[in-house]
């Protein structure tokens, strides 16, 4: 197993006068020829460009999808559905897991919005995403299992699904 830090965009604070002395970072992590990138809490920008053009193909990119609402308060430390798709373009990756969504209340989001919007935009690009894999978690779901195994987009009706099971 390989393991490199990499850069994300996000600001860092423990104490009262240590603003943005410690780093902050996403990672990529290979087993064989398998890659994954966990992109960690980041807003968005070229680093994601980078990391593709480095790494080349990656299998897997997992990538947060909120808190995002209000952009304007927001968009220095988290990305949104829209831009976290442009991240998964910009990694040239095969497969999309969204995380960072619906675990606490943050912003003006509701619990589903990050998923509905990730959803829509999806669809949105659908033809330049036949080739690519979009998996959305449930509560408690291991994935590393099926990471081989293909998959489908997920619909509307899978949204209702994972809303039942909250």
């Amino acid at each position: 197993v390989d393991i490199w830090f990499l850069p994300s965009r996000h600001w860092s604070q423990r104490g009262l006068f240590d603003r943005n002395k410690t780093l902050w970072g996403s990672w990529m992590i290979s087993y064989k020829d398998y890659y994954v990138y966990f992109a960690g809490d980041t807003a968005y920008g070229d680093h994601f460009a980078e990391i593709g053009k480095e790494f080349g193909s990656i299998n897997t990119a997992l990538l947060p999808i909120g808190p995002c609402e209000p952009h304007k308060w927001l968009h220095h430390a988290h990305i949104g559905s829209r831009q976290a798709l442009q991240a998964f373009f910009d990694l040239r990756a095969q497969e999309f897991i969204p995380m960072h969504w619906g675990t606490f209340n943050f912003g003006i989001d509701h619990f589903y919005m990050p998923i509905e919007h990730l959803l829509k935009v999806w669809h949105e690009h659908k033809e330049s995403l036949q080739s690519k894999v979009l998996r959305i978690a449930k509560v408690g779901e291991q994935l590393l299992r099926t990471l081989h195994h293909s998959a489908r987009p997920y619909t509307k009706r899978d949204v209702s699904t994972i809303k039942e099971l909250k």
